[in-house]
C-alpha cells in the first residue's frame, strides 16, 4: 500500500499563503474590531458629554468670608447638574470679576464633580473723597470699588476726584509704597492732577509730586524729619534736591 505524500510548497506558494492569511486577519478586523472601537468612542462621548455621572454637583469658593460665599456662587451662575466639560467656566469667570470687590479670580474644574472658585478680594489702603463729598475706598491699584459713610481711621483721606483714575491712582500708588512707619502717619493726601500729590504727616506737609522714586523720597523724607523735626513743609518733587520749610 503507498502512501501520498503533498509536494513542498514553493517560496511563492508560501508567500501567497501567508498572505491570504493577513487579508483574511483584516478582514475580521474590519468585520468586528472597527465597529467595536467606534461603539466605545461613541459611548466614551455620551458619557462624558451627555451622561449623569461627570455632572457638576459642588461648586466650592474660596477666599470670600462665609456670609459672601452665596452671592460669588450666585453670580457665578455654574448649573449644577451640567455635564463638566460643558460648563462655561470664562463667562463665569467674567460674571464674578464684575464685583466691585473683587480683584482678581480664577475658575477651575475639580474633576470628577466640582468647580472650584478662587476670588481675591480688594483691600483698601486709603480713602478718596470725590468733588460731591462722597467717600469711596480704594485698592492699591488706585480703583475705587465702594462708598463708605466714614472714613475708617486706619485709612488715610484722599482729597481726589474719584473720576480721575489717574489722580486716585497717583495718590493710592504712593500711599501703597511707603515704609509702614511713614504710612501711619499720614492723615490726608490731596492731588489736583497724578504729578501734584500732597501728603500730611501730622502738622507737615509733604509735596510729593508724582508716584515715581517713591522709594528713594520715602528715604530722602525720613532723613529730612530727623534733621529737621520742627519742619512744617517738605519738598520731594526733585528728591535729588529737596527743600525743607
Amino acid at each position: 500500500m503507498s502512501t501520498t505524500t503533498a509536494p513542498p510548497q514553493l517560496p511563492g506558494q508560501r508567500r501567497f499563503a501567508l498572505r491570504a492569511r493577513t487579508v483574511r486577519r483584516a478582514s475580521w478586523w474590519w468585520k468586528l474590531g472597527v465597529p467595536l472601537v467606534v461603539l466605545l468612542v461613541a459611548g466614551g462621548w455620551w458619557f462624558v458629554w451627555s451622561g449623569p455621572v461627570l455632572v457638576l454637583k459642588t461648586v466650592t469658593v474660596r477666599g470670600v468670608a462665609p456670609a459672601d460665599v452665596a452671592d460669588i456662587r450666585a453670580a457665578a451662575e455654574l448649573p449644577v447638574g451640567r455635564q463638566m466639560v460643558r460648563l462655561d467656566l470664562a463667562s463665569a469667570r467674567e460674571r464674578v470679576a464684575a464685583i466691585r470687590t473683587v480683584r482678581a479670580v480664577t475658575v477651575s474644574r475639580s474633576w470628577p464633580t466640582g468647580v472650584t472658585v478662587t476670588v481675591t478680594l480688594r483691600t483698601p489702603v486709603a480713602v478718596v473723597k470725590d468733588a460731591a463729598g462722597q467717600l469711596h475706598l480704594a485698592d492699591s491699584t488706585g480703583t475705587t470699588y465702594a462708598e463708605v459713610s466714614s472714613a475708617p481711621r486706619d485709612l488715610p483721606l484722599v482729597d481726589a476726584d474719584a473720576s480721575d483714575p489717574a489722580a486716585v491712582q497717583a495718590v493710592v500708588a504712593v500711599l501703597a509704597a511707603l515704609p509702614p512707619g511713614i504710612r501711619g502717619q499720614v492723615s490726608s493726601a490731596q492731588a489736583k492732577s497724578p504729578d501734584s500729590v500732597v501728603l500730611t504727616l501730622g502738622r507737615a506737609t509733604v509735596a510729593w509730586g508724582s508716584a515715581d522714586e517713591t522709594a528713594l523720597k520715602a528715604s530722602v523724607l525720613q532723613t529730612l524729619r530727623k534733621a529737621n523735626p520742627n519742619a512744617r513743609h517738605f519738598d520731594l518733587s526733585a528728591p535729588r534736591s529737596p527743600s525743607v520749610g
